[in-house]
């Protein structure tokens, strides 16, 4: 009896020890998983794969606008793209430095980018005060996107059908004819640097919106100025307007007879009204190359390019380091342009 008492307590014992080492692996399990998911949680997002994350195109204009819906466009081919959303955020005001601040001072990791434009980034920092940061070094130039063409129309009753009649026209007239536009905008500017150029003196008729600047050139109450061609096209077309340059490098098909600027004896103008997506300074290198990567891969893309068509642009394929120069030139060119005819925003 003595001998089986001490073996039913000897049994009770591994069964409480094997209990107890159980107890303890489950416990070193459990403690593991709790490292590893600690681990996996102090991975600096860094040097997780780009992108993880949404990405936000922040839009200097409202929302419903060309270059809005040009942006919309783009946002929708990236998400595809990249595997990852990428939301619009709309941010008028200031001719477009208000959004372009905000991604000026942005984390400089990808995930915020700017859908900038000649606007936003070379004229109205050529206008306003003290806009918060330096246009040039405050961005890294990921890619052109886009551009729009211009048109020089006059309305049909003035006596001139080339352009060089009308800046003949204009010269023996000093003071006496106008052009319609928003202060600040590129087609402002544009026909300051067209009345540099030529010599002429055309007075401005400011507007608050586009929109009525546009019914007024239509309507014939404004003698000429600069406008997207896609806005303009129809009324050329019909008569309502004459066309009588072409800002872009070559003619359009949509007013195949409108000669360009350079075939009217003016070079070097330039060629419209440019978009592109622009990154904070000091954003990784690798993340600005895989960005215009993917872009001028969706730059490609059937879809897009009629879409872009629609709204009167054209995709233009870049290098960063492309985009780069053309804002540098710009950006000199009209300083240039606003130094010379004093022109200022506040």
């Amino acid at each position: 009896m003595a001998a089986l008492a001490a073996m039913t307590h000897e049994l009770k014992k591994t069964k409480e020890t094997k209990g107890r080492n159980a107890m303890f692996i489950r416990a070193l399990v459990v403690a593991g998983l709790a490292l590893c998911g600690a681990a996996v949680a102090a991975v600096p997002a860094a040097s997780q794969p780009y992108p993880h994350k949404v990405i936000k195109l922040v839009v200097p204009f409202t929302a419903g606008g060309p270059v809005d819906v040009m942006a919309r466009v783009v946002a929708q081919q990236l998400s595809i793209a990249l595997g990852q959303p990428v939301v619009i955020d709309n941010r008028p005001g200031a001719g477009g430095t208000l959004a372009a601040k905000s991604v000026a001072i942005a984390d400089p990791e990808g995930y915020t980018l700017l859908f900038g434009s000649a606007g936003s980034q070379v004229i109205s920092p050529a206008l306003y005060r003290n806009i918060g940061y330096d246009p040039v070094t405050a961005f890294a130039p990921v890619a052109m996107v886009s551009n729009v063409p211009n048109v020089l129309v006059v309305t049909p009753s003035l006596p001139v059908r080339t352009l060089q009649e009308f800046v003949s026209y204009a010269k023996s007239r000093p003071g006496k004819l106008n052009y319609g536009a928003v202060i600040g905008t590129p087609p402002h500017l544009m026909v300051e640097l067209f009345k540099l150029t030529t010599g002429t003196d055309i007075v401005l008729i400011p507007y608050k919106g586009a929109a009525q600047a546009t019914t007024d050139m239509i309507a014939g109450q404004i003698d000429m100025s600069i406008f997207a061609m896609s806005t303009m096209a129809a009324a050329v077309k019909d008569g309502r307007l004459r066309g009588l340059a072409m800002t872009s490098a070559a003619r359009q098909p949509q007013l195949p007879d409108v000669p360009t600027m350079r075939e009217s004896g003016i070079a070097d103008f330039p060629p419209g009204s440019w978009q592109g997506i622009l990154a904070p300074a000091q954003t990784p290198r690798d993340i600005v190359v895989r960005l215009n990567t993917v872009i001028n891969e969706c730059l490609r893309s059937p879809e897009l390019v009629a879409s872009f068509a629609k709204l009167g642009a054209y995709a233009v394929i870049s290098t960063p380091e492309e985009f780069t120069a053309a804002i540098a030139t710009e950006t000199k060119k009209w300083q240039a342009v606003a130094q010379a005819a004093s022109l200022k925003a506040e």
